[in-house]
């Protein structure tokens, strides 16, 4: 029996009889710590700056940025941990800042904002607002043309902490480092702005914009710098396995963090296996299944090695539905609508590449979707609706022209990247 991960659910099921299926997982690293212990010696050794005690000062003003329910590091291990070393050197004041992906408002619940305030330490929790940050804060702009304009209680802070996890990007390369204030605690077009790099000013997409590249990435480049000029005094990346425990941590400073986290997301979790006809995927369950918007992160890190005309199932509760009403929009545009959109710096919008993207692995292949969204919503997305997995097991073994089909599985498509040879 395998478990499929669907939504906050395990579903058992097994493959049918003389199915040959290649299981692809991450690279397997025991791990001999608690996650406690993990976060606790990462905190003592960090890259490229000095350990978190001699970073802070007495009667410091300080400012500690963490994502959404979207991309949770294992705040609930991290923050008790972080916030005890930040009180021994006696703060002045204590205040968390959540942030959002992508330029929109942070996703949580009463129950998550409670959490966070409820931990010895934190004297107030803030809501990022990206579509309020217009004109106040750091008024400049970056190398490449991206406006600047961060929430003011970035700069107003003493000292600034940014705890995220580290996992690929479709346009950035990894998440993590400094995005969290680059991007995460910036206004809404400065996050256009620079996710619009992934086009250059003729248009023409840069093939160094996406998921585990950042040398040559205009995307990450803009990012970086922009981050660098925040120059945030401590960062904490954490790296998740597909239990959604803490497998490693990475701290210290914005730049050297994150080039080291990102060696183990590209060791452990970036592999190279053949194309096949059909692949399964499991989005990998919550949080990474809870709106179609997320589960199109899955499906661009997969579908290239499904063969030219073969079949993605894809499995993902998506209880949300879209994710975000916006979606909508691109969605019912024609995709030469879209692309003229994305590739002008003046309209660009991370929706609607999203959906250009979406687009490019509908036309290579076919995609399957069983979900709890309704039927018409899914096929609104191009995707084929599917009531479960023997549905699809009938539907693949009706594709099969000769012997049994050859199929792949990938148990957790959101944290890990596919990449055919």
């Amino acid at each position: 029996m395998t478990d499929f991960k669907f939504g906050s659910k395990k579903i058992p099921f097994s493959w049918p009889r003389g199915w040959d299926v290649s299981s692809w997982l991450p690279e397997d690293r025991p791990v001999f710590q608690e996650e406690g212990e993990i976060v606790i010696d990462a905190l003592d050794a960090p890259f490229g700056s000095l350990p978190l005690a001699e970073v802070l000062d007495k009667d410091d003003r300080i400012l500690v940025v963490v994502p959404d329910e979207n991309r949770n590091p294992r705040l609930d291990v991290i923050l008790p941990i972080l916030l005890k070393r930040i009180q021994l050197r006696k703060p002045k004041r204590v205040e968390i800042l959540v942030v959002g992906e992508g330029g929109v408002r942070p996703r949580v619940s009463d129950a998550f904002l409670a959490k966070l305030g409820s931990w010895d330490g934190c004297d107030d929790v803030h809501l990022h607002e990206p579509s309020e940050v217009v004109s106040d804060g750091l008024k400049e702009e970056s190398v490449l043309g991206t406006t600047i304009a961060v929430n003011p209680l970035i700069l107003e802070a003493d000292k600034v902490i940014v705890v995220d996890q580290m996992n690929f990007h479709d346009m950035l390369g990894y998440t993590g480092g400094g995005e969290g204030v680059s991007l995460g605690a910036s206004g809404w077009e400065t996050v256009r702005q620079n996710r619009s790099l992934v086009f250059d000013k003729k248009g023409r997409r840069h093939t160094r914009a996406a998921a585990a590249r950042m040398n040559g990435n205009p995307v990450f480049e803009d990012a970086q710098e922009i981050a660098q000029l925040l120059n945030p005094d401590f960062v904490i990346n954490a790296v998740l396995g597909i239990d959604q425990r803490i497998t490693r941590v990475f701290c210290g400073d914005v730049g050297s963090s994150h080039v080291e986290g990102s060696r183990i997301m590209m060791g452990f979790f970036r592999m190279r296996v053949p194309r096949k006809k059909t692949i399964f995927v499991s989005a990998g369950g919550a949080p990474n299944d809870d709106s179609f918007l997320s589960v199109m992160k899955g499906i661009q890190y997969w579908y290239r090695v499904v063969r030219p005309k073969g079949t993605l199932v894809v499995g993902a509760a998506c209880t949300l539905g879209l994710g975000n009403d916006k979606l909508a929009k691109w969605l019912a545009m024609p995709p030469t609508e879209v692309r003229k959109v994305v590739a002008n710096r003046e309209s660009f919008d991370p929706l609607a590449y999203a959906v250009l993207c979406l687009r490019e692995a509908q036309h290579h292949c076919r995609i399957l979707l069983w979900s709890d969204m309704n039927p018409e919503e899914v096929r609104f997305t191009g995707c084929v609706p599917i009531k479960n997995l023997p549905e699809a097991f009938l539907m693949v073994r009706k594709d099969t022209k000769e012997g049994l089909p050859q199929v792949g599985w990938v148990p957790s498509a959101n944290q890990t990247l596919g990449i055919p040879g």
